[in-house]
């Protein structure tokens, strides 16, 4: 996921779950142009700037850059970057997971971003998806089809080691929040930075609040959000894994939230969410509860 900025939220308890149709306050549909993402995947957002980074899949196999208010800034893209799928960013920093099994380091300088590294395919990585860094400079990357987390070098790309673990099945993506290392797949998983396990807070269950297909999260002081892509609704669960909230959409946005994928926060707390047609924003129902 990238650097995200995470002002302060205040906890809301619920009795129950509750869940609500709520309206995008902006969006972005897709097409096949320049500047409007065909494929979006993965979402971060600088810190620096607000600016919203978006993984555009294949036919293009390129990131695009959008204001805060979703206008076309610019794109890029690479040699070998097919598929890219999770992005990080700290400072001018960036850094993408491409599912065909390779990761990219690129410096932006000036709205020009030009590749400084490039991970090698002797790691025999298999499904690469989200992506986070440390303070420290070390890469977490979910590596879907091995059930393993990948920890590289950030300077160089190198490999540091492999997290395995038996509670990592099917992990897709990766946040580092302070001194842990929060894993999404079946469930939510909390490690050490060094890869000790801590505990589980989020498990699949049968009913109606399952999550049937997490695709990402995201992450402020008190709450988890992730995308649930089948049952086309977005899950926010307090940081202890109770279930408070499921925002989903209805009318003219009816399913625009099927087979979501990234998501983010804004500075305003907003969330951003990558969706198959399009980016869409949010005002995070947590604050007006």
């Amino acid at each position: 996921m990238g650097n995200f900025h995470r002002p302060p939220i205040k906890p809301v308890k619920h009795p129950v779950q509750s869940q609500d149709y709520i309206k995008p306050v902006m969006l972005l549909r897709r097409n096949d142009s320049l500047n409007t993402p065909c494929y979006p995947y993965g979402i971060a957002i600088q810190k620096c700037t607000h600016h919203i980074f978006v993984t555009d899949g294949r036919p293009f196999g390129r990131i695009s850059i959008f204001t805060s208010s979703f206008n076309f800034i610019t794109t890029f893209n690479y040699p070998g970057m097919l598929s890219p799928c999770g992005i990080a960013i700290q400072n001018d920093n960036i850094f993408v997971s491409d599912t065909a099994g390779i990761v990219f380091s690129f410096q932006e300088d000036i709205g020009f971003c030009q590749v400084s590294s490039v991970s090698g395919r002797s790691f025999n990585f298999l499904g690469l998806r989200g992506i986070a860094l440390s303070q420290d400079g070390r890469l977490y990357i979910a590596e879907q089809y091995h059930d393993r987390i990948q920890v590289l070098n950030s300077d160089d790309l190198k490999l540091i080691y492999r997290l395995s673990h038996r509670s990592l099945k099917n992990p897709v993506n990766v946040i580092v929040n302070e001194s842990e290392l929060y894993v999404l797949g079946f469930g939510v998983h909390v490690f050490s930075l060094n890869g000790d396990m801590h505990r589980s807070i989020i498990q699949q269950k049968v009913g109606s609040f399952t999550i049937l297909s997490s695709r990402f999260f995201c992450m402020d002081s008190q709450n988890i959000i992730i995308t649930d892509s089948n049952n086309n609704r977005i899950q926010v669960y307090s940081n202890q894994g109770q279930l408070i909230y499921s925002i989903i959409t209805g009318g003219e946005f009816d399913r625009i939230l099927q087979y979501s994928r990234g998501i983010a926060m804004t500075s305003e707390s907003n969330i951003v969410v990558a969706c198959v047609d399009g980016i869409y924003q949010f005002k995070n129902p947590i604050n007006t509860i």
